[in-house]
């Protein structure tokens, strides 16, 4: 029988919980629903999460815990971070490296009561400590990953990731000035790649939806209808209908823009006239390539709800307003943070969002260095997640963190995104980054 912590572990790994954040709300209904024979109590689920969370106060079962030396959950086994009040990701095993290293070494960080994932890498950068990461990698075998577990439990056959390319190059070890050719050689590629093939062809697909600057600025139905789709561009739905396009209507047998339409679920005004219960039901009634289109499963929010809390953020809370007058970074978290208090958007979308309207589209003429706090969130979306796995091994544990810094650092951080534009758009493109 699986602990606890097992369910918890397999109901994020079922919300996807290993490429974005997820409301701790719903990682624990998910979990209930796993215990089919109730063996524990709903007010146990959340400590428990919290147990396993690595940066969360409450991980302290007592003060002991935050001595060096001293056995803990959280030590030992850890699964979580917390990324913002109430949402959680499952560490990835970059993400355990550094904190291993980080333990091992008895560095602060790893004791306080809070703290940002980043705040953890850049504190064993500080200690020189990346460089000896591999060292850890004996030391974590123990820990095999929850997700094999489960697999195997399961009858699943589990295979590794296959590096990139296999010969010698994935053996050697690079000092810092190589680290730092690499990096920039690598940087500049995917800032090229970004602006001159990414952008064009992504433009031309905004324009067929109708998401061109005059519009979105003129008429607010544009942005209502980009949020609806953009609520709609994840799991289960892109999926089934093999990519974003028919989501978005730019092509496929089935196009949500028209089932939206045909349900007068289409404009503010249409918002407007309905309440959530009669959004749903509307919703409910018709499929999407086989999937019901109220609502991704049956612990995540209704779509009904999305559909409202944007009509209010955009009639009430002058949303369009706050994209148009986005200048600054601190505008651009404020911009974030409402965006994540929509139903079903959660910071990976978020971040896409912010990147469409602001940064590809350009609705206006903010510097691109101001989107260096929320672009990074877009590195957890599927393909660029699967193509910084590929580059992480083939180079050296951190690279993508490098990578990301050496954007920041050159002024166009969502450049990020032009890997996945290589992983889903031109392969062509991806020997380019491997030397």
């Amino acid at each position: 029988m699986y602990r606890l912590i097992d369910l918890l572990v397999e109901a994020a790994i079922s919300l996807n919980a290993e490429y974005q954040t997820v409301q701790l709300c719903n990682i624990r209904k998910k979990a209930i629903s796993l215990d089919k024979e109730h063996k524990y109590k709903e007010s146990s689920y959340d400590a428990e999460l919290n147990y396993h969370t690595i940066n969360m106060k409450s991980r302290f079962f007592s003060i002991k815990e935050k001595t060096p030396g001293v056995s803990a959950q959280w030590k030992r086994e850890p699964y979580f971070c917390r990324t913002s009040p109430r949402f959680y990701k499952l560490l990835s095993e970059e993400d355990k490296r550094f904190f291993y290293l980080a333990l091992n070494n008895d560095l602060d960080i790893v004791y306080k009561d809070e703290y940002p994932l980043e705040t953890l890498y850049s504190s064993v950068k500080s200690a020189n400590l990346n460089n000896s990461i591999e060292e850890i990698d004996s030391k974590n075998n123990e820990y095999q990953s929850h997700k094999e577990i489960i697999k195997a439990e399961k009858n699943f056959e589990y295979k590794p990731a296959i590096k990139a390319f296999n010969h010698e190059h994935e053996l050697r070890k690079y000092n810092e000035e190589e680290k730092d050719i690499i990096l920039s050689k690598i940087g500049k590629l995917l800032i090229e790649i970004y602006n001159n093939n990414k952008i064009p062809r992504y433009l031309e697909y905004h324009h067929k939806c109708g998401f061109t600057v005059n519009n979105l600025i003129n008429n607010p139905n544009y942005l209502f209808r980009l949020l609806v789709f953009a609520a709609y561009d994840q799991g289960p739905y892109t999926g089934a209908a093999k990519g974003w396009e028919s989501i978005w209507g730019i092509s496929g047998s089935q196009k949500l823009p028209e089932i939206l339409a045909n349900l007068g679920l289409f404009s503010l005004e249409d918002i407007k006239k309905h309440s959530i219960v009669s959004i749903s039901e509307k919703l409910s009634k018709v499929t999407f390539y086989n999937y019901h289109i109220d609502k991704k499963n049956s612990v995540c929010p209704e779509y009904a709800k999305t559909f409202k809390t944007i009509y209010r953020k955009i009639t009430e809370d002058s949303l369009l307003n706050k994209f148009i007058k986005t200048d600054s970074r601190d505008k651009v978290m404020d911009l974030f943070g409402n965006l994540i208090q929509i139903e079903n958007i959660g910071e990976t979308i978020a971040s896409k969002i912010i990147m469409y309207v602001l940064r590809e589209i350009r609705i206006n003429n903010i510097n691109n260095g101001c989107f260096c706090d929320v672009a990074k969130k877009v590195m957890g979306e599927f393909h660029n997640n699967r193509f910084i796995k590929e580059l992480d091994n083939y180079y050296f544990y951190g690279f993508s963190q490098r990578l990301y810094e050496e954007l920041v650092k050159n002024g166009d951080p969502y450049a990020i995104d032009a890997l996945y534009y290589i992983d889903r758009d031109d392969k062509s493109l991806k020997k380019d980054l491997f030397f």
